[in-house]
């Protein structure tokens, strides 16, 4: 497939759903706020605080604008998503050897709070995918989605504007391989280190397996 090809396929996707429509397993609730609020340490009373939501107009719990997404993501699997729940103009790139990916940048909107006992439901549009650029971590597309959210009565409660890069990672010069042999794999691009994973590979420079626990629950990042 000629990469003119490839984009014009990928293009074929543009105003068209990215993913099925979703709507919310769970309707909006108190614990699952009380969770959130506090593993991103957001300690706004109006999320927890009875009097203080009364005083605001709210007869019950009330969430947090930055969990608008929250409601409606996949469920968790060991693995990662199945493939019915992967996006198919993202796979497409993948078949095409633009294996990496990185969220760019994300802007949401919010037109109402949501309330307890709210019923979320999210659908995804392809908005717009790019030429390809040549960028730091290697040649790709930026794929753009539009997300709209609307209540249980149709109403929209907020937007959102999702976009990836899907790039083909850097490969270094392979060894090459000796007679008789099969050619060496080119290695793995170097892992990209952030504030959140950087004590896992300072312990490797020492030699140490690290892995963080909370609660007795064991998290490799």
């Amino acid at each position: 497939m000629t990469e003119q090809d490839l984009l014009t396929r990928a293009r074929a996707f543009v105003g068209g759903e990215a993913t099925p429509p979703v709507t919310a397993r769970d309707a909006v609730n108190q614990p699952m706020i009380r969770r959130w609020a506090e593993a991103m340490g957001d300690v706004n009373p109006l999320w927890h605080d009875p009097q203080v939501r009364a005083a605001g107009g709210f007869a019950g719990a009330v969430a947090p604008p930055a969990m608008l997404d929250v409601w409606t993501m996949a469920r968790y699997r060991p693995g990662g998503r199945t493939a019915d729940e992967g996006m198919p103009v993202l796979q497409l790139f993948d078949a095409a050897g633009y294996t990496g990916v990185v969220a760019t940048n994300i802007e949401q909107e919010y037109l109402r709070y949501l309330e307890e006992g709210d019923i979320v439901s999210m659908r995804a549009t392809v908005a717009d995918v790019s030429d390809e650029k040549r960028t730091g971590l290697g040649i790709g597309h930026f794929v753009t989605i539009d997300y709209e959210f609307t209540d249980q009565r149709g109403d929209a409660v907020g937007r959102m504007k999702f976009r990836v890069l899907k790039f083909k990672p850097p490969l270094t010069q392979a060894a090459p391989a000796a007679d008789g042999e099969k050619p060496n794999k080119f290695p793995h691009p170097r892992p990209a280190i952030t504030h959140d994973n950087a004590f896992f590979w300072e312990g490797l420079k020492q030699r140490k397996l690290l892995i963080q626990s909370f609660g007795g629950r064991l998290v490799h990042p």
